[in-house]
């Protein structure tokens, strides 16, 4: 009796240790790029992010950052994330045109009327998130939409002096991002337009290849360009969207539990980066002044938005977006 007793006892043990201890779990690493340089909204909310993932996953989902452009420019990595190289990404509206050209939508100058409006335009939950889901399932079907990320607002930069007026863009060379649209607003303030890489645009500005470029506040000091174009003109032509994208395998390889904490640290993650954006902006402000930047707050912002949200109608008609146009112009914020 006592042997018989003994085996069951023996066969237990060995069921558990091979049924639990014995079988670790399977631990996930996702590789995220980001264009942007240190110090970056993106990059301080997302690593926030990879330690929460992490930590809510007990360790078997890692996410590794990849700054700087350390993958490529966003294009390059888009390509890869076709073949599962890369898992997340994020970056400008503009870049997000390449492979999704609704998003030009987004880089409309003088889309949103405030911080209240764009936390409106880019819940999670909103009409407008679901019909941009929606949009990149259809366009892209190995990408999935994550909630859009904030960043603090996109400004004017020159070379040759303060710009407050719309008549100041007049015969000027204004580098843009690679998106038409962003071409036919600025040309049509009078600028000839140039596209150029944002890796060239240093030597770009610094040899006169352009005499103005348009950029996030903190993209403008992380990249050193202050060295190059000292006045930052408070155009605030733009409250910048973070396109999110993660590998739509990749993500529905993760089990279900690892996909809902991805997704809701995800959610509290892009939120965050909207007024953590605009606050960076102001300590980013400080130390450009200290470094002798012109920080030209007289610019006729009203003159600028009356000058081009005349265009938003065209453009979204043009690229098939005027319904979500509409919903973002009568949010209820």
């Amino acid at each position: 009796m006592v042997k018989k007793y003994l085996i069951l006892l023996i066969l237990l043990v060995s069921f558990v240790l091979v049924s639990g201890f014995g079988a670790a779990a399977e631990t996930y690493t996702l590789r995220f790029a980001t264009m942007p340089h240190r110090p970056h909204t993106w990059i301080t909310v997302m690593e926030n992010f990879a330690e929460e993932v992490e930590s809510q996953t007990d360790g078997n989902v890692l996410v590794t950052l990849y700054t700087g452009g350390q993958l490529g420019t966003d294009e390059a990595v888009f390509d890869d994330m076709e073949v599962g190289a890369v898992d997340m990404n994020v970056g400008t509206a503009a870049n997000a045109t390449t492979v999704v050209p609704e998003f030009q939508l987004l880089s409309f100058n003088y889309l949103f009327v405030d911080q209240n409006h764009l936390e409106a335009a880019v819940d999670p939950d909103g009409e407008v998130f679901q019909a941009f889901s929606e949009i990149v399932e259809e366009r892209q079907p190995h990408l999935k939409l994550m909630p859009f990320m904030g960043g603090g607002t996109r400004n004017v930069n020159t070379t040759f002096g303060p710009v407050t007026e719309p008549d100041d863009f007049e015969g000027i060379t204004m580098r843009v991002m690679e998106s038409p649209i962003e071409d036919e607003m600025w040309a049509s303030l009078g600028s000839s337009t140039t596209t150029i890489p944002f890796t060239e645009l240093y030597t770009a500005i610094q040899t006169g290849v352009a005499d103005a470029f348009e950029s996030s506040t903190v993209g403008y000091l992380g990249n050193s360009l202050y060295e190059v174009a000292e006045y930052h003109n408070r155009t605030e032509h733009e409250y910048m969207v973070g396109v999110w994208f993660v590998n739509r395998d990749t993500f529905e390889e993760l089990p279900e539990e690892y996909q809902e904490i991805v997704m809701n640290v995800a959610r509290e993650t892009a939120m965050e980066s909207i007024g953590a954006g605009l606050e960076e902006e102001e300590e980013v402000l400080e130390e450009l002044s200290d470094r002798g930047v012109e920080i030209n707050r007289d610019v006729n912002v009203a003159a600028f938005a009356e000058a081009l949200q005349p265009l938003h109608e065209k453009f979204a008609e043009d690229i098939g977006v005027s319904e979500v146009l509409d919903l973002i112009i009568n949010l209820d914020y």
